[in-house]
């Protein structure tokens, strides 16, 4: 049975690392380059790196694909590469919420404005904790605060739109996926907490996990080893 289970787990891990293998070839890949690391809790089993790191310029919307580098500009994916999360980030962001919930700093049933009075449409509509960890707050999915910048007074005008966002369906009555629920919870946290987001979950997540190369805004010096987004 052992010899058994041992080749079916083999043919397994081959199929996997072929699979992931193809994802970045073809005329048009799935992505530019991925590294897949697959292992037990007895240590790993696979490690391999496939594709590139920096392989595109732009995008063209007309032809929808990718405009590629100069082919002597591409990077490959290598071992250390550091990915963009993206919302995999929510769940580092709901593990640091439910601790603030043991810790009585907030409640799952408390309303957004207790805690961020700023966010007056929340208050308005009295949404609630609860209803933004499960994305049923009636908010839109998205917003275009990436057109206010990264300077503070763009900052500034981003969190405003945002505070002042409406719900399209009466909280509590709907499920739809919003990364606007999570940045009101992220003004929440930080103001129960007295604490920005990326060093509460450097304390309660990464930290604690030894994640040394996960981070919220990583340094200049990550940049020759992160791939593009």
């Amino acid at each position: 049975m052992a010899a058994t289970y041992e080749a079916q787990r083999g043919r397994g891990l081959t199929r996997l690392v072929e699979t992931v293998r193809a994802l970045p070839e073809g005329e048009r890949p799935w992505c530019s380059g991925v590294a897949l690391a697959a292992g037990t809790g007895s240590g790993p089993l696979a490690e391999e790196c496939f594709g590139w790191a920096v392989r595109y310029a732009a995008y063209d919307e007309t032809s929808d694909r990718g405009v590629e580098l100069p082919r002597e500009r591409w990077v490959p994916v290598r071992r250390d590469t550091l990915f963009d999360l993206a919302s995999l980030t929510k769940l580092c962001t709901t593990i640091v919420a439910l601790r603030a919930v043991e810790r009585g700093l907030i409640a799952l049933d408390g309303r957004v404005a207790a805690y961020a009075p700023e966010c007056t449409a929340a208050a308005e509509h009295g949404i609630t904790v609860r209803q933004l960890l499960t994305h049923t707050s009636g908010l839109i999915p998205e917003l275009p605060l990436y057109e206010y910048g990264y300077e503070e007074d763009g900052r500034e005008r981003a969190l405003a739109r945002l505070a002042a966002e409406p719900p399209t369906t009466p909280p509590g009555t709907a499920r739809r996926y919003s990364d606007l629920n999570f940045l009101l919870l992220q003004r929440v946290l930080e103001r129960s907490a007295g604490q920005p987001l990326d060093r509460l979950v450097q304390e309660t997540v990464t930290g604690p996990l030894g994640m040394a190369d996960t981070r919220f805004n990583p340094p200049a010096s990550w940049l020759p080893r992160s791939a593009a987004t």
